[in-house]
């Protein structure tokens, strides 16, 4: 599976992989953008109200959003989704939009400032056309600048206007402060809210950084975009200025202040626009307008700015100077004359009632229902994920905050979507926090990094999976993370590498641990641990219950949820018939907080009567499963999660003493449950009954006991289920991190050995197939964090390593690799099946590809093809069912390590293959790797003796690896210069002066694209310029044509159709025509006439 699209599991075909990577990159950058630190937000939490505009990247529409109950708030949001194309290349310049703003919105130097947009959480939807991420931003109630000021005009004051102006100002110094260029700076980008505060009415804020630039960035190849009307001179090639000549990134930070300019004069004018229509001649447009000035004047709009503003004033002369100064520093046609935004603060705030400030104006939205005005603060808006909004458990606020982070980290470490490189980047991230030298001054942010940590040492999340590691960091965690304090001593007890005493500082053994420790070792520790800790915690502040008719269905669920027995009973007597609501548990759920004794005279209380003879007031509640999901209702200082009816969530909390009262009293063992995937690209969870559940987690007194009651041992055929199953197929679904650590302990494989023996007792069959002939096995390890100990066990009972069925064409060998996609690391379970496989290491799965094709291909895991390589009968070259090659697999996926191991058991390095997404042209890994511009892939093909010269192949679409190296008609990228100067034996005649179909040869192609560079280095190295293509033209001959209709193409539209200028807007016509030129004059200088 990959991040977006790209599922193992889902049969796609091998055409559209290139699509998929590229998009992946995209959205990796999405994901990276957001880290580990902003919310992802389901599309089910979201609640559409009414469209609110439309530009060339985003929708913006108007949303509520509430998480799927009925006690969360509601928010006011605004939700920007990205415009769907079937164009993939401009979906991805939309999806790197996207990219952007959340890179600029999660600056941590900017997620406090007034001035700048706050982001709430990011996501993505369906659409007919794929995938479309979205951001949610706070709702403005007053739109934007330009909207605010035509609503406003007769009523706002210059002061007013003034004070706005700042507001925008003191945003545009923090980015720039921040080194970032917002890109497109108008009164349109900019939005206005509320302000609760006495000496302000309104603050703007500035948004929409889907142009912004990064100095971080200044390797790569920059455009100013913007809009043409409120562009410097410079960046729109205006009066004596060319564009190309103005593309470092000290000039864009000159024309933000140019645009900032422009929007502080239409503040002035409260909303008109900057140009008066009287200026423009009969059927003069503005863009010819601000043309014809820079042409035959200086400082023509500085001057027009300070004579149209300057009646404004009347008298006010302080404001006047102010306002009249700042476009003197702003507007001066010569960017150079142009001031920093901190001299622009300083001088537009003369005289200003307030101190200029980034720090956190409170704004007020509509925030309710009832449209009732309160204050959103960005730690508020949303309801965080993993925690219950009805849970009123009476804990800390400390605590709950805590509790709110660490649910948010077990969320992500969980999810298997996200694309391997993030992981690794949010790893590396922690890992330098925590490392680094303010550690030694420990913070609740530092011992959350270390409980993080833990935790992606335990799934391999970004890193190697150690288990040694997992303990270090979450002892480090405990010294001040009360749920890592919780987990310490039951996790360490169950790992046998331990850090030593001085890396903890203390023993972490807590009056918890002290109270159990004499049942360690016993069946009910898991249910006692939960009690305990809910005691101690409820003892903190007593819960007051209120005790009116109309209020006692509320009171008892809270009393039995806060393990009040004689309250509950009391409150039972008083309630005829217990008011459910769908999305809460009711009072028989909560039955898990109450000891042996309290529990089964509370459950008959509750179905039978106080009397034991009558229906009691949640005799309907006893099969009744509420609307919440897991992640809703989850306990990290147990690693638990609940959902389900009254009888799941007793299985979960290992109580056999409350299931068995459940059952006695009419429960259902039968029902299944499925908890709800987290994100849209998660897979499905299946549906699981309770012995699934047990089975699942290892409970193998609970198995049996389920078994003796007469549990369905699998799913009917008849039910309607993805995942069609028998128990025993559950033994390795996945579960929250470290949850059968907690719940059994040091005894953790001896549970699983029970279970799976207790099973196979009562008949179940461990090689038993689903309809698709997977077996057990396969099932657990299709999942990236099954623990290899499942595995293990599973073998020793005797499971096969492949399929069985009708189709009979997986095995353990793909499954394992597949797993690998998610967790590049995780290859012990792929090192303890692949041997078993033997001769069928080389069979291709349902989707037609084998586990080298995923190992060298979407896994791009090395160690994985190396352990497939050692598997007796491997061969390297079988291809998938549409003719992909594992040497192009690798190519395609950056799988370096993947050459030397191929290379050393025989493959065709030069195996052809045929892309569809490129036509019925062959393509060799060295030409997708030259092709995508993949300097470490082409350099490793070449090492190890691809063929660059791709004569070989039937019309091929490139006639050597440096054609296919240069630039193309979409993109400038190219790394023809840095080929012919790493590698001398490209340098020689046939390579240099190859030509294809129509005569080409590359210094053609790489003019007519504006390679300068290659072109440069091409002459340089001894290539022909004389040589003439089928149509007797030189290079020089080609590129003059592509200049002149360039040229032509842009003075009679401005709509040049060259391709890179379509795709990146007239910006990029400056610079391709430079480039053009440039080639022009290398060809000349060479005497070619």
């Amino acid at each position: 599976m990959s991040l977006f699209g790209f599922d193992s599991n889902i049969e796609t075909g091998d055409e559209s992989v290139d699509d998929f990577q590229r998009l992946n990159a995209t959205f990796s950058s999405i994901i990276s953008a957001a880290g580990f630190q902003v919310p992802a937000i389901l599309p089910t939490d979201l609640s559409f109200k009414k469209h609110l505009g439309r530009g060339n990247s985003f929708d913006v529409t108007y949303e509520l959003i509430s998480p799927q109950n009925d006690r969360s708030p509601s928010h006011h949001v605004a939700v920007k989704h990205v415009v769907r194309s079937p164009d993939i290349n401009l979906q991805q310049r939309r999806n790197a939009s996207i990219a952007r703003e959340l890179r600029v919105l999660t600056t941590p130097a900017l997620r406090g400032n007034s001035y700048i947009l706050s982001l709430l959480g990011y996501g993505w939807d369906e659409s007919a056309l794929g995938r479309r991420p979205y951001v949610i931003v706070e709702y403005s109630e007053h739109g934007t600048l330009s909207d605010y000021l035509q609503q406003t005009y007769d009523t706002i004051t210059t002061t007013e206007c003034r004070e706005l102006a700042l507001d925008v100002a003191l945003g545009l110094q923090a980015i720039h402060d921040n080194k970032i260029i917002h890109g497109d700076i108008k009164p349109e980008n900019i939005l206005i809210f509320s302000v609760l505060h006495e000496d302000r009415l309104k603050v703007a804020k500035l948004a929409d950084f889907g142009g912004s630039l990064f100095e971080e960035d200044q390797h790569e190849q920059a455009t100013y975009g913007g809009t043409p009307l409120y562009n410097a001179p410079e960046q729109e090639s205006r009066g004596k200025y060319n564009a190309s000549d103005w593309r470092a990134l000290e000039h864009f930070y000159l024309a933000d202040v140019w645009s900032f300019g422009l929007t502080l004069w239409e503040i002035m004018r409260r909303g008109e626009s900057y140009i008066d229509g009287t200026w423009l001649s009969h059927g003069q447009t503005k863009l010819d307008f601000l043309d014809q000035v820079a042409s035959v004047e200086e400082n023509g709009i500085l001057q027009r700015a300070r004579i149209s503003c300057a009646p404004l004033f009347e008298g006010q002369t302080v404001l006047e100077s102010s306002v009249l100064s700042t476009f003197t520093l702003t507007l001066m046609d010569d960017p150079y004359q142009r001031s920093n935004m901190s001299q622009i603060v300083n001088t537009l705030s003369q005289r200003c009632t307030r101190r200029p400030t980034a720090n956190r104006v409170q704004t007020s939205i509509d925030s309710s229902p009832a449209s009732e005005q309160e204050s959103l603060s960005q730690e508020d808006a949303i309801s965080s994920p993993g925690i219950s909004p009805f849970q009123t458990l009476p804990i800390s606020q400390a605590r709950f905050a805590q509790k709110v982070v660490v649910a948010g980290i077990f969320g992500s470490v969980r999810t298997l979507q996200t694309h391997w490189e993030i992981q690794c980047n949010v790893f590396n991230d922690l890992s330098n926090s925590v490392n680094s030298k303010s550690s030694y001054r420990p913070s609740l942010t530092y011992y959350s990094n270390c409980l993080h940590l833990a935790l992606t040492y335990h799934v391999g999340f970004g890193v190697r999976p150690d288990n040694s590691s997992t303990v270090r960091y979450l002892g480090m965690s405990a010294l001040g993370n009360y749920v890592a304090e919780a987990l310490y001593h039951r996790v360490s007890s169950s790992i046998d590498e331990k850090p030593r005493f001085e890396e903890i500082g203390w023993p972490l053994f807590t009056s918890l641990d002290k109270q159990l420790k004499d049942c360690e070792s016993d069946e009910t520790y898991f249910k006692r641990r939960i009690i305990l800790l809910q005691q101690t915690w409820a003892s903190e502040t007593l819960l007051t219950l209120r005790n009116s008719d109309d209020d006692v269905s509320t009171a008892l669920n809270l009393a039995c949820q806060n393990g009040q027995a004689k309250e509950a009973v009391e409150l039972c007597a008083r309630c005829p018939k217990f008011n459910t609501k769908p999305s809460q548990p009711t009072p028989v759920h909560w039955l898990i907080m109450f000891d042996d004794q309290e529990a089964y005279r509370l459950s008959s209380a509750l179905i039978n009567g106080l009397s034991g003879n009558t229906s009691g007031p949640c005799r309907d509640c006893l099969n009744f499963s509420p609307t919440i999901t897991e992640h809703d209702l989850f306990y990290p200082e147990h690693c638990l999660e609940l959902g389900g009816t009254p009888l799941h969530w007793a299985v979960k909390t290992r109580n056999r003493a409350l299931v068995q009262s459940l059952l006695s009293l009419g429960a259902d063992p039968n029902i299944r449950w499925a908890n709800p995937a987290r994100t849209l690209v998660d897979r499905e969870n299946p549906s699981l009954s309770a012995l699934d559940i047990a089975v699942k987690f290892h409970l193998y007194e609970i198995v049996e006991l389920l078994l003796d009651y007469g549990a369905d041992r699998s799913t009917s055929p008849h039910d309607t289920l993805d995942f069609h199953h028998s128990a025993l197929h559950c033994i390795g679904l996945p579960c929250v991190p470290l949850a059968r650590r907690v719940i059994h302990g040091m005894h953790y494989r001896a549970a699983l050995k029970k279970t799976i023996h207790i099973l196979l007792n009562r008949g179940f069959d461990v090689n038993d197939p689903t309809p698709e002939g997977d077996t057990p096995l396969i099932v657990a390890l299709r999942w990236s964090d099954c623990e290899e100990y499942i595995i293990e066990e599973l073998l020793a009972a005797g499971a096969r390593t492949t399929s069985i069925g009708l189709n009979n064409i997986s095995n353990a060998a793909v499954a394992a690799t597949k797993a690998c996609i998610s967790r590049r690391y995780s290859v012990a379970n792929l090192r303890r099946v692949a041997p078993l496989v033997g001769h069928h290491i080389n069979d291709l799965d349902e989707f037609g590809r084998n586990a080298l094709h995923y190992a060298a291909g979407i896994a791009a895991s090395g160690e994985a093809v190396q352990i497939i390589s050692e598997v007796e009968g491997f061969d390297p070259n079988v291809r998938s069912s549409n003719g992909l090659h594992a040497i192009y697999y690798a190519a395609l996926f950056d799988c370096c390590d993947a050459i030397p191991i191929l290379v050393a058991h025989g493959v065709d390095i030069d195996a052809p293959v045929v892309n569809k997404n490129f036509g019925q042209y062959p393509f060799t890994a060295l030409m997708s790797a030259a092709g995508r511009k993949n300097k470490k892939m082409t350099d490793s093909l070449l090492r190890y003796g691809a063929n660059p010269n791709f004569s070989f192949l039937e019309s091929p679409l490139y006639s050597t690896v440096l054609a296919a190296a240069c630039a193309r008609p979409d993109s400038e990228d190219s790394i023809l210069k840095y080929l012919l100067d790493e590698h001398p034996n490209l340098r020689n005649d046939a390579l240099l002066n190859a030509t294809d179909s129509l005569g080409w040869t590359v210094l053609h192609k790489a003019a007519c694209d504006g390679d300068v560079e290659g072109v440069e280095a091409l002459l340089h190295y001894g290539a022909n310029h004389a040589i003439r293509d089928t149509l007797r033209r030189t290079a020089l001959d080609r590129v003059t044509e592509v200049l002149t209709s360039l040229i032509h193409e842009y003075q009679l539209s401005k709509a040049p159709r060259h391709w890179r200028v379509v795709i990146r807007g007239p910006q990029a016509y400056a610079d391709f025509k430079a480039a053009l030129e440039r080639t022009k004059e290398l060809l000349e200088e060479c005497g070619q006439y």
